[in-house]
């Protein structure tokens, strides 16, 4: 009986072959981790940034100085929206993050909700995009165009 022994470029096709097999499957794994990481940090940037809408707020009132504002940003990824609810009490911002319901309750009373799409007599809804929302406290007739009066 002959015994078949590969040696050097003989047994090279079938090294490649595994290499290439090695390298898919940690190259689909590294994907697969990077993504979750990623959704995992445009969620948990999303929630803070609605808690940031609260804490600002908080701070203008702390000031005590009524017609002064302040403008934060709000990033509302795809898949995602920001519902500013004027009628509960307190009143609330609620995040939308496709399944999962993330409410935020208010320091303070919406006197105004200058939003020009999507608004109604409860609310105004955010849909996805890059927001700069212009926070004023205390009261101001005709605010601009994304802003939020509060007292």
């Amino acid at each position: 009986m002959i015994a078949l022994k590969l040696k050097g470029l003989e047994a090279m096709p079938i090294r490649m072959m595994a290499s290439m097999v090695l390298i898919a499957i940690v190259v689909s794994v590294s994907f697969y981790e990077l993504n979750s990481f990623l959704q995992f940090q445009k969620e948990k940037q999303f929630k803070e940034e609605l808690v940031n809408v609260r804490q600002a707020m908080r701070t203008l009132q702390s000031l005590g100085d009524k017609g002064s504002f302040t403008s934060i940003t709000l990033n509302v990824p795809g898949g995602y929206s920001v519902f500013l609810d004027n009628t509960s009490s307190p009143n609330r911002v609620v995040g939308n993050l496709g399944g999962e319901t993330f409410i935020v309750n208010m320091t303070a009373s919406f006197t105004r909700l200058n939003f020009p799409d999507n608004c109604n007599s409860t609310g105004c809804t955010l849909v996805p995009a890059d927001y700069e929302i212009r926070l004023i406290y205390g009261n101001q007739d005709v605010p601009k165009p994304f802003s939020m009066v509060f007292e």
